[in-house]
């Protein structure tokens, strides 16, 4: 699970740092040789969210052919719409990272067992994704209020 987080950590990084590239291309003049590096950079980040596992390779060459098809001036608007679903993705998994951590932590210090610990990660995993933050939150709590009392 060690290995997982500094996998995930490392990968933040890097997604973190083509975002802020990309948004530094963007901002420059649009010219050809701008807009085909503004292109390079966003096909980057999505590969590099394909490798994250934030997106599959399906969903990539579907953006990637919408990027394709859409006028020139209308692809800031699809590579802001992709970034925020990317952002938002890239939330998710350090939530859960953050998450199994604690509970990697909880069992390592007598505070729950594991056998607690698995079936917490069983609720992550059958929870809808818009209902992982309410589950992060009573679970961090109860292992606040545990560490504390």
């Amino acid at each position: 699970m060690k290995n997982r987080a500094i996998a995930i950590a490392l990968t933040f990084v890097l997604v973190f740092t083509l975002v802020a590239t990309a948004a530094v291309v963007m901002a420059q003049e649009e010219s050809t040789p701008q807009q085909q590096m503004r292109q390079d950079a966003f096909f980057q980040e999505i590969d590099a969210a394909v490798h994250q596992g934030l997106i599959t390779q399906e969903t990539a060459d579907r953006i990637t052919d919408l990027w394709g098809q859409k006028p020139v001036d209308e692809r800031p608007h699809l590579y802001q719409r992709v970034m925020n679903m990317l952002e938002s993705k890239q939330q998710q998994q350090t939530r859960e990272l953050a998450l199994f951590q604690a509970l990697d932590e909880a069992v390592n210090q007598g505070l729950i067992t594991q056998e607690k610990a698995d079936y917490i990660i069983g609720l992550w995993e059958l929870k809808p994704v818009d209902e992982r933050p309410q589950l992060y939150q009573r679970v961090m709590n109860f292992l606040d209020k545990a560490s504390t009392g």
